[in-house]
């Protein structure tokens, strides 16, 4: 159910990639443990068999010189490690130690959500079936995770057609979707019917609505348009849901604040943000959701990819 045969080449040798690919093999490997010669060992090897895109970073090294590079970026990875380790506390399933990552056989219900959001971060490892699943459920906890940042009276709705949860929008083309919302947020539609297919039935770039009733209808209210990410380009769809581009659509008295929800963890060891110049929205990362759901972690029982995390924690596949 799970191929974890090719090292990180999206992200080139972004630190905290690497970092989940550690996590991931740590969880699967037959003794639950990783260490730093243990990955230093698998990334050579799928060099050896060309399966390693990592050209740009050899092509101008001797071996030696190569060697000493890849060390160093391997302890970079367990430096990242032993952060997370801190910064997510019991949330966090694995212990690192000396450059050595081990998962325990017993896991909680706190190192479940964690271990979905890092599934959530490694979809290439998974086929269609189940990516499609573990991103219907990470737009269902995205939800859920904004729904701690409102007061009770907030409403907060998936916005795109989810084929795994309910929503008041889930059975309208896009056209249909845009002129509800607009209702909903009492403001009016300015784009034009004969621009929208009738067969469109996706989500314009939005997947999260989110806004706090005022108790009459007119516009002007605190509104969020959310959207969820989970590959490694995530940096790039932020402007699917800029109010600007929607301001195209309909009129919207007050600016939604834009939020982007990521499975991924983009920090540095201090828990800066990673290229901090790539984010312009309010992002919820990897670090905030366990903030926001640290009351609610059982949610992750309910989610139907589940079982695709039990599975895992289970899967005993040799990997060296």
């Amino acid at each position: 159910m799970i191929n974890t045969d090719i090292p990180p080449n999206e992200a080139k040798f972004d630190v905290h990639f690497w970092a989940d690919y550690v996590e991931l093999l740590c969880l699967v490997n037959p003794d639950r443990e990783i260490s730093h010669a243990d990955i230093l060992d698998r990334v050579r090897e799928r060099q050896d068999l060309n399966e390693a895109n990592t050209q740009d970073f050899t092509n101008s090294s001797s071996p030696a010189e190569n060697n000493d590079k890849w060390d160093a970026l391997a302890l970079n990875w367990f430096n990242h490690l032993t952060y997370r380790s801190a910064a997510f506390g019991a949330f966090y399933p694995f212990i690192v130690d000396n450059h050595r990552i081990s998962a325990p056989p017993e896991s909680t219900v706190q190192h479940h959500l964690y271990i979905f959001l890092l599934l959530a971060s490694s979809l290439r490892f998974f086929d269609k079936k189940n990516q499609s699943l573990i991103t219907s459920d990470f737009e269902e906890l995205s939800k859920q995770a904004l729904t701690q940042c409102f007061p009770e009276t907030g409403e907060i709705h998936i916005f795109g057609s989810n084929p795994y949860q309910n929503s008041r929008y889930n059975s309208q083309n896009l056209w249909a979707r845009i002129n509800t919302l607009a209702d909903n947020l009492g403001e009016q539609v300015t784009a034009k019917q004969k621009d929208f297919s009738s067969h469109n039935r996706g989500d314009g770039g939005l997947d999260i609505v989110g806004w706090v009733p005022t108790g009459d209808h007119n516009p002007g209210r605190l509104v969020i348009f959310g959207q969820c990410a989970c590959t490694p380009d995530w940096t790039e769809k932020q402007p699917s849901a800029d109010p600007n581009r929607w301001r195209q659509i309909m009129t919207l008295k007050s600016l939604p604040v834009t939020t982007t929800f990521i499975p991924l963890c983009p920090r540095d060891h201090n828990g800066s943000w990673h290229k901090e110049h790539d984010i312009h929205s309010f992002l919820i990362d990897r670090l905030r959701f366990v903030h926001y759901l640290q009351e609610k972690s059982d949610l992750i029982t309910g989610l139907k990819s589940y079982t695709i995390v039990q599975e895992v924690i289970s899967l005993r596949e040799p990997v060296f």
